[in-house]
């Protein structure tokens, strides 16, 4: 009996021990009844870098990572924001990209950066940011740029202002540069006004001008010639134009107004000159307020959408919209910036030569348009629609429902398989010569009846005028002087019936 009950009191024992072991992975277990470091020994000098993230130095992995699978217990960025609540993106406008991956930034475990970053501020900004051009140094650079102190102005998860900016523009600005300061106010004429636009004239971080002047300025405005284009008042008050709108930009730019003037004008540049150029200064080529597709897509905005899946033209995907068409004006429809066929064999030479070695197809010199979409398709090649169906857009197809015999490639609508899309052989565009083409299939030819091919008729034989064959006194006689290329009512597509010899009495005497 006493044997037993020791028995059952080893028992109790060996389950309460199994009972504390696996309570280690316990939230509430202390640090010592967390063995991860045991096997993670790489991590365990991580415990004594400065900044340790809390979990970590408590040893609560488990907070974290399933104490099962040893996987993360949510995916991140949801797992850190079980705690960092403050930084959910959903309210905010613009969002940082790499905020869907917290440790693109921060360790997990431990650093000795603040707020566990992987490495110190603004070296960790530069390695996905521009940074300072060390080589030959900007002429100006922002004082907090210069400082390492990028977080001085943005916020680095998420905010309501354009590129994470902690407040407008002329607020932030505004923080550090008082305008009601005298020499301020003097160096910008005395005109800034509260919701001034800062960014329109100034970089914000360096740049090869002074004052943090934008690289590409206007001419006037960079020699400080203000009163070329403005009535400089003696008080301080609303400045005036010299003239109206884009008036007072054709001036100087004579050659503008010229597309303007063109069959085809682009309605933006006639309305307002400032719809798509900065006045002063900005950062991109012909003081463009913004780049390609991000400046015409503010008008254009369906147009610029790209479609999911969809073949993108070279030009339209690297928003080159100026490749093709003029921004101002043109004498072509939609504002090309040359004729259409022209333009298009400019970047695609090999089609070109194509149609300078062979017979053009008919579209092409119509307009490369007519069979393929100029910015985006979901078929290769740009093509309006496929096979039978861009092709039969021009060449009836009825004679396939009603006539008795039809060719099998042009039943099937394998057009393809006989022509060619941009430029061939002979009026109808075909890959080879007809011979060549026909016995690529019929290999056998006339095995029966070998019928001359390949020949002109002998000075001797004289073909009637009126023939009802595809020939003449000066042709060779090929395939399709006998037959027909696509349907026919005869047997074997024969351009006519044979009874009584009709077909060979064509060009043969009775």
């Amino acid at each position: 009996m006493k044997k037993y009950g020791f028995y059952r009191f080893s028992g109790f024992l060996t389950l309460l021990l199994l009972f504390f072991t696996l309570s280690a992975f316990n939230r509430d277990g202390g640090p010592e009844e967390i063995p991860c470091l045991e096997c993670h020994d790489d991590q365990a000098d991580a415990l004594n870098e400065r900044y340790v993230h809390y979990p970590f130095e408590m040893k609560q992995c488990d907070a974290c990572h399933d104490s099962k699978t040893f996987t993360l217990t949510e995916q991140i960025p949801d797992l850190c924001l079980v705690c960092h609540r403050d930084f959910r993106s959903e309210q905010q406008a613009v969002v940082h990209p790499v905020a869907e991956d917290c440790t693109s930034c921060h360790s997990p475990h431990a650093s000795k950066n603040p707020l566990m970053l992987l490495e110190q501020v603004p070296g960790l900004c530069f390695s996905c940011h521009e940074g300072i051009p060390q080589e030959e140094k900007p002429k100006s650079v922002h004082a907090p740029v210069e400082g390492g102190e990028c977080v001085t102005c943005h916020s680095p998860h998420t905010s309501e202002n354009v590129s994470l900016l902690k407040l407008k523009p002329a607020e932030l600005c505004g923080g550090c540069h008082d305008s009601s300061d005298p020499d301020f106010s003097k160096a910008h004429l005395n005109l800034l006004k509260a919701d001034a636009k800062c960014l329109l004239c100034h970089r914000g971080h360096f740049s090869s001008n002074d004052s943090l002047i934008l690289e590409n300025s206007h001419f006037p405005f960079a020699e400080g010639m203000c009163d070329s284009c403005h009535e400089l008042p003696s008080e301080a008050k609303e400045i005036s134009l010299v003239a109206s709108g884009s008036e007072l930009c054709l001036t100087c730019h004579s050659d503008i107004d010229e597309l303007l003037q063109a069959k085809f004008p682009h309605v933006a540049a006639t309305e307002d000159c400032l719809s798509c150029h900065g006045p002063h200064a900005t950062s991109n080529e012909k003081l463009l307020l913004e780049k390609g597709q991000q400046m015409c897509g503010q008008c254009h905005e369906e147009l610029m959408a790209q479609q999911e899946g969809a073949q993108l033209h070279a030009p339209f995907e690297g928003g080159e919209c100026a490749k093709c068409h003029d921004p101002h004006g043109s004498s072509e429809p939609g504002i090309l910036s040359g004729a259409e066929t022209q333009l298009c064999l400019g970047c695609h030479t090999r089609i070109k030569e194509q149609i300078d070695k062979a017979h053009p197809h008919t579209a092409v010199t119509q307009g490369c348009v007519s069979c393929h979409q100029p910015h985006q398709a979901q078929l290769s090649s740009l093509l309006k629609q496929e096979g039978e169906e861009l092709c039969f857009r021009c060449h009836d197809s009825r004679q396939r429902e009603i006539s008795r015999f039809v060719h099998y490639p042009y039943k099937e609508g394998a057009c393809l398989s006989c022509h060619l899309p941009h430029s061939g052989v002979g009026v109808g565009d075909l890959t080879k010569e007809v011979i060549q083409l026909c016995t690529t299939c019929h290999r056998k030819k006339h095995k029966d009846f070998p019928h001359p091919v390949g020949l002109k008729p002998s000075p001797g034989f004289i073909v009637k005028p009126e023939n009802r064959l595809d020939f003449g006194q000066d042709e060779e006689i090929v395939c399709t002087t006998c037959h027909l290329p696509h349907t026919s009512d005869a047997p074997f597509l024969l351009r006519i019936g044979v009874t009584g010899g009709d077909l060979c009495y064509e060009c043969h005497q009775r």
